[in-house]
């Protein structure tokens, strides 16, 4: 052995924590050529600490002394042995053969080691008696005969599953030469009629192309291109695994991505992924390993654009899981295997299956096809030889994007078993909008999303037929980032048609994903018991924003619908969809009769999700404050690119030098003005991100906002005014002309009149006085945030204000807003995702401070110390003194019990 696994050996010894024993033993492999070991390697069940993907082994590290088969594992409910086995479970691929090799699972302490052989087909746990409570190695040659029982049978090692960067290894190397490529053909025939049909296709679909010059749309339709092509590639390997490379690039001809099988250059290129594809074992993979892919490739702002947000596998898993129960699956798998051995029985095909009718790159059909796979190699044995057919008979998928059914099909390919009669069975995955079916097809056929997509003749059938299980993620697509056009007018009808209208008009009532869901429910859901439920990924927006209520209420026109549970899961760590601010909840149910009321169980889930604390929500009853008129919203002073100014720089006298903030949306994107006003003109402003509890940040904003004591002056027809302040008039006719030139009908006629919209400006300056105090809030976020100000301190439009004559209840106001024991109640109490507004004050019954109460003076006392900065000590104080006083509302007093 050499001297670096000499001193990893000795590194071993010495551990004194599970992260030493880990990287000593990462570090003796690599020296003793023990293949490579990933560290932390995420599986569809948990995090496993040290795995080798091509030896077909993982290895769960403790600290030292604290490994024992008997101990306890991560969960409560399980053993470290029984760690091992989940761990095993999530890692080995389902097979349905006899001889595929077995995955070995080991666990140490760097002291002693336990092992365990898991057979995929046999779906059990031996023990491996050579490694059973054996004590580390003490010499090179020892650890020498140490691995080669780890190791085990010698032809251990098959090509291992694809990767977790699977976009950097397989896709980055070829699109260069792809991009040469299309410089190469951009002015011949068969290239630019293939770009013609793919902006067609996407155009037909309702998806604008992505990018907005003709180079942007290139590098997205090369990326595209590249991306269909290898999920065909990937299928044709599947279906056929001794299939020549030729006949695998054949396989890419015909539809857009067909101009790279139809140049030399471009089949050499194709040539060389089928190579690289072949390297890879897709069927191990425990994930949708081509939505990661497609994530890296294509830009997040395109994929906003039509919502594509894809579910990470580990929710995907949890939610097919619930949703596709035992006897549901026993069910369906065996009228399957009725139907394929008697196709004259096609009757008995209706309501048989589940669908996910927004499938993008097939995560949940992935899974669904795993979980009933599972359910027959531990169920139905008899059935093994039939897994694919069985499977891929009762998995449903529909998608409007083109690119995305494609990578559905090479998706739900990996998750089926190889066919007892070779290749692969008729996937029912269709390239069509499930939101328009029979009905479009009769009268609606030359609709904008185009009619060619409208009669698929196995979306017609699906409808037909119907479905007992519904699964999915649909588009998270709002009424801002909608195009103005026929597709979102007709989003709009259907909402009407669905009954699912909000019964006031907001911005958020283009949301696609409460009418997308509705109709899918009447369209595919059965009525018939046991064969009618959903389970929907959706916007946390659903549990609470008004706009939602007619769907939370489950009266929809023309089906009913029981929302029986529903998980919270914005505090799950890390965030499931980080980018989405209205955060992340599941809605389970079912289709009923008669109708029922609202979602009869919340529950909220915390930490990680594998291993989340799970809690019922019972939802407090809402009474006012007496606070709610006193409080009132910032200064609604726009737009911010022509009057906030977050640069200031002092020249010479009274005057400063300013650069308003970069307007980043329209109608102000990419606007930005600099030059002189008087000191005299700039209004110290708190934005709601410098905002924090108890404290404000360093005011580094300031309001180009010229007044008088308490009178906003308009320069644009104030004489006088511009007189006082000649510099920043002379700033104010830029911004006035750039404001005329972009406002819109339903803004003020000038600038002086958007600087103290509905007078939220003025209101504020006059409330001064040299004894008052003022409480700021932010509007909205996760956590309530509040600070005692001085009152000539202004907030703006994204926080509330009050003002309060004495310091001791702006102080009590400020802790029990702050309060951490109360941030559920205030979350509990919005009726929109994002925004707390006054929705508090209406849902908790804050009594008036009382100076003669002893628990008010405390709540107010407690708040003074932690303006000196909230130590642990103080925040505990202060959750104790404020649940007392709001006992029904405090966390942990109401409102939360064990799920």
């Amino acid at each position: 052995m050499s001297a670096a696994f000499e001193r990893a050996l000795r590194q071993l010894r010495r551990a004194r924590s599970e992260d030493d024993v880990r990287s000593a033993l990462q570090a003796a492999f690599v020296a003793a050529s023990f293949g490579v070991w990933s560290l932390e390697v995420s599986s569809s069940d948990g995090a496993v600490d040290m795995v080798s993907r091509s030896s077909r082994i993982l290895i769960e590290t403790k600290s030292p002394g604290r490994a024992h088969p008997s101990r306890r594992g991560a969960k409560s409910d399980e053993t470290q042995r029984d760690q091992v086995e989940r761990y095993l479970r999530a890692m080995a691929p389902d097979r349905a053969r006899a001889g595929d090799p077995d995955w070995r699972g080991f666990l140490t302490d760097g002291r002693f080691w336990w092992g365990w052989e898991w057979s995929g087909w046999r779906r059990t746990l031996r023990p491996i008696e050579a490694v059973q409570g054996r004590p580390m190695a003490e010499t090179a040659e020892q650890f020498d005969d140490l691995l080669a029982d780890i190791i085990g049978i010698e032809p251990r090692r098959l090509p291992e599953p694809p990767p977790e960067n699977l976009a950097e290894v397989l896709f980055d190397p070829l699109l260069a030469r792809v991009a040469d490529l299309q410089r190469d053909l951009e002015d011949e025939a068969v290239y630019r009629t293939r770009l013609g049909l793919w902006a067609n296709l996407l155009e037909g679909s309702g998806i604008a192309p992505p990018g907005d010059t003709p180079l942007a749309q290139a590098r997205t339709f090369a990326k595209h291109s590249l991306l269909v092509a290898t999920a065909r590639i990937l299928i044709g390997c599947l279906d056929d695994p001794a299939a020549a490379t030729d006949s695998l690039v054949d396989r890419a001809r015909g539809g857009f991505q067909g101009w790279l099988a139809e140049t030399a250059a471009g089949r050499e290129t194709l040539s060389e992924m089928a190579d690289r594809v072949r390297g890879y074992d897709w069927r191990g993979s425990t994930k949708d390993v081509l939505k990661d892919a497609y994530h890296r490739l294509i830009d997040a702002e395109d994929r906003k654009v039509f919502g594509e947000f894809y579910t990470p596998d580990d929710l995907a898993k949890i939610v097919v899981g619930h949703v596709l129960d035992d006897d549901w699956c026993d069910a369906a798998i065996l009228q399957a295997d009725r139907v394929l051995n008697n196709p004259e029985e096609a009757s008995n095909s209706l309501h048989l299956g589940v669908l996910d009718p927004s499938c993008g790159s097939g995560t949940f059909l992935f899974h669904a096809a795993r979980r009933l796979g599972r359910r027959i190699l531990l169920a139905h044995k008899p059935l093994l030889g039939r897994t694919a057919e069985i499977v891929a008979s009762l998995v449903h998928g529909v998608d409007l994007h083109p690119v995305a059914t494609e990578m559905a099909r090479a998706t739900l390919s990996m998750a089926l078993p190889q066919s007892a009669n070779g290749g692969l069975p008729h996937l029912r995955v269709v390239l069509g909008d499930a939101m328009r079916l029979a009905p479009a097809i009769e009268s609606e056929g030359d609709h904008v999303w185009g009619s060619h997509l409208l009669n698929s003749a196995d979306l017609f059938r699906l409808g037909q037929q119907g479905v007992g299980r519904l699964v999915g993620n649909p588009p998270w697509l709002v009424s801002p980032y909608t195009p103005e056009g026929p597709r979102k007018d007709a989003i709009e009808e259907m909402r009407i048609d669905e009954g699912v209208q909000p019964t006031r008009k907001t911005s958020a009532r283009g949301d696609l994903a409460s009418v997308f869901t509705a109709r899918a429910t009447r369209l595919y859901l059965s009525e018939r018991d046991g064969l009618n439920r959903y389970g929907w990924v959706l916007p946390g927006s659903a549990l609470i924003n008004d706009v939602w209520k007619p769907w939370r209420s489950g009266r929809w026109a023309g089906v009913a619908v029981r929302h029986s549970e529903a998980w919270n899961l914005d505090d799950v760590e890390p965030p499931v969809f980080p980018h989405a601010p209205n955060g992340t909840c599941v809605v389970i149910g079912e289709r009923v009769s008669p109708r029922s009321d609202g979602i009869e169980k919340v529950l909220k889930w915390r930490g990680p999700l594998e291993t989340a604390e799970v809690v019922k929500v019972s939802k407090r009853p809402s009474k006012a404050s007496l606070y709610e008129p006193e409080f009132r919203i910032g200064a609604l002073s726009k737009p911010q690119p022509l009057l906030l100014a977050v640069e200031v720089g002092r020249v010479d006298g009274d005057l400063v030098e300013v650069r308003t903030k970069l307007g980043t949306k329209e109608p102000w994107k990419g606007i930005e003005l600099k030059g002189l006003v008087e000191s005299a003109a700039l209004l110290p402003l708190i934005r709601s991100q410098e905002l924090k509890a108890f404290m404000v940040a360093p005011v580094c904003t300031f309001l180009i906002a010229p007044r008088d004591g308490s009178t906003i002056l308009n320069l644009t027809v104030d004489e006088e005014a511009r007189t006082r302040f000649p510099a920043t008039f002379e700033f104010w006719k830029r911004a006035e002309a750039i404001y005329q030139e972009r406002r819109t009908a339903k803004a003020g006629e000038t600038l002086g009149d958007n600087l103290d919209f509905k007078r939220t400006l003025t209101n504020q300056l006059a409330r001064s006085g040299s004894e008052r105090r003022k409480v700021l809030y932010n509007a909205s976020g996760k956590a309530l945030r509040a600070a005692r100000v001085a009152v000539e301190q202004t907030g703006n439009q994204k926080t509330y204000w009050a003002v309060f004559d004495s310091d001791e209840e702006a102080l009590y106001v400020c802790g029990v807003l702050n309060a951490r024991c109360m941030q559920d109640a205030w979350r509990e109490g919005k009726t929109s995702k994002l925004d707390f507004d006054k929705s508090l004050w209406r849902h908790v019954p804050v009594p008036k401070y009382d100076q003669h109460l002893a628990p008010h003076r405390q709540v107010a006392r407690i708040a003074r110390e932690a303006e000196d900065g909230p130590t642990e000590a103080i925040w505990k104080e202060l959750d104790v003194a404020v649940g007392r006083l709001l006992p029904d509302y405090a966390s942990g007093a109401a409102g939360e019990e064990a799920a």
